[in-house]
Order: C-alpha cells, then sequence, then structure tokens
C-alpha cells in the first residue's frame, strides 16, 4: 500500500492534484473499495494505484495529443508563413522582369526606328553619290572633248537624278589630254 503523495511523485504530479482528481468522479466511486486510512493519512491498495496512474497516464497521453497537434499547427503556420513570403519575393521578381521586359521592347522598338531612319539616309547618300559620279564622268568627258563643262546639263541630271555611272570613253588618253595630244586609232 502507498501514500498519495508517494503515487504523486511517481507519476510527477502534486499531492494536491491526485487528492483533487480521486475526490470527482468516475475515480470517487472506483476508489471506494480501494482506500483506507491509518492514522490520519490515506493509503491506496495497489488496484487502487494502478487505476489512478492509468487515469494520469490517460489524462498525460490526451495533453501530449494536444501538445502536438498544436506544435504541427505552429509548424504549419510556420510553414504557410514561409511559403507566404516566399509567393511574395517571386511576385516582386516577377514585376521586375516585366518592367525589364517592357524596356526592352521599347529600345527594340527606338532601335528599328533608328535603323530604318540610317538606311533612308545611307540610299539617299548613295543616290548622291551616283548623281556626283555621273557629273564627274560628264565633267572627265567634256574636258577630255576639249568641250567646256555645261552647267545646264549638270544642274539637269542632278535633278532627275539619271545620271550614268559607266566609265566614259574617249578618243583621247588621259595622259595625253594633260600633254595635249590626241590618241590614235
Amino acid at each position: 500500500m502507498k501514500t498519495i503523495r508517494q503515487i504523486a511523485n511517481e507519476i510527477g504530479v502534486s499531492k494536491q492534484t491526485i487528492q483533487k482528481r480521486i475526490s470527482r468522479e468516475p475515480l470517487c466511486t472506483q476508489l471506494l473499495s480501494c482506500l483506507s486510512t491509518k492514522e490520519g493519512t490515506k493509503y491506496i491498495d495497489e488496484t487502487g494505484e494502478n487505476i489512478i496512474k492509468s487515469a494520469f497516464i490517460h489524462n498525460k497521453k490526451s495533453s501530449l495529443s494536444i501538445d502536438m497537434s498544436i506544435d504541427k499547427q505552429k509548424g504549419y503556420t510556420h510553414q504557410m508563413e514561409t511559403v507566404s513570403d516566399l509567393i511574395s519575393v517571386l511576385k516582386a521578381e516577377i514585376e521586375v522582369k516585366n518592367k525589364q521586359v517592357s524596356d526592352q521592347a521599347t529600345l527594340i522598338t527606338n532601335l528599328s526606328a533608328a535603323l530604318a531612319s540610317a538606311q533612308e539616309q545611307a540610299a539617299t547618300a548613295y543616290q548622291s553619290l551616283l548623281v556626283s559620279q555621273a557629273l564627274h564622268a560628264e565633267t572627265v568627258k567634256q574636258l577630255m572633248s576639249g568641250e567646256a563643262p555645261s552647267d545646264d546639263v549638270a544642274d539637269e541630271k542632278i535633278k532627275t537624278g539619271k545620271a550614268s555611272n559607266k566609265a566614259v570613253s574617249s578618243k583621247r588618253g588621259f595622259f595625253d589630254f594633260l600633254k595635249g595630244k590626241k590618241k590614235s586609232d
């Protein structure tokens, strides 16, 4: 036979906790035959001790499972917070990437317009070059033939843009022209 204090020490609870528990149902009626009092001290036999221990062990298991479920909920809450934070970071990164894509699209549009303008300028410059070459060829032809260059012909070719860039053949060679001689056939 053991005292209430001895059973409390074995279970790991206070003497008052056991006294409160055995004073309520269903333990109160189950322990009536297991209790005895000697000189003001309550003694509980082995059967009563097993009943008390099983009641507290069952209570500890349910308390433990409640604690475990609370821990699981805390773990789930922490995981949800982590996932939520991760989603926020990913959303921010997507916004940055969208801005970068928008900037790239604007840059591509601007570069395409600049390229088209440069191509147009190059075409215009090429046409001017062809007209200049034809005018120069016409001037050289006239000089070689002994004629004075005509400004009217040159102006007309510049205006119409129909200048020819073909080489002009003459009856005099370049060095002969410088020497003032005519080329023989």
